[in-house]
């Protein structure tokens, strides 16, 4: 909060994934919904979001409790239930695997 923060989106599907992209340079608020635009070749199923935030500076932590994935080619979201802490002590990283239910 409070920080200019670059954040890096890359997808890994059943057909191929996606290069680290840097989506987007803006300051967050807690507790708010976030969304992002990716436009990529389809990459198939989805079975991976790899999010990485670029804050230099020390004692930025990004907390991620949910994301989605939408793929307009399936027309289907996929809710990635286990969040994460984006931090020192996970070098700013974190991977997201899809939760079995569909949301449509």
């Amino acid at each position: 909060l409070g920080k200019d923060v670059s954040v890096y989106v890359q997808l890994v599907g059943d057909r191929g994934r996606t290069e680290l992209t840097k989506i987007c340079d803006r300051q967050f608020e807690a507790d708010a919904t976030t969304e992002f635009v990716l436009f990529a070749p389809s990459v198939g199923n989805i079975r991976k979001l790899y999010l990485k935030h670029g804050a230099e500076l020390g004692g930025c932590i990004m907390e991620v409790k949910r994301a989605f994935v939408l793929n307009e080619e399936l027309q289907r979201a996929w809710p990635f239930e286990k969040g994460g802490v984006l931090g020192w002590e996970t070098k700013n990283e974190a991977i997201f695997i899809p939760a079995p239910d569909v949301v449509r």
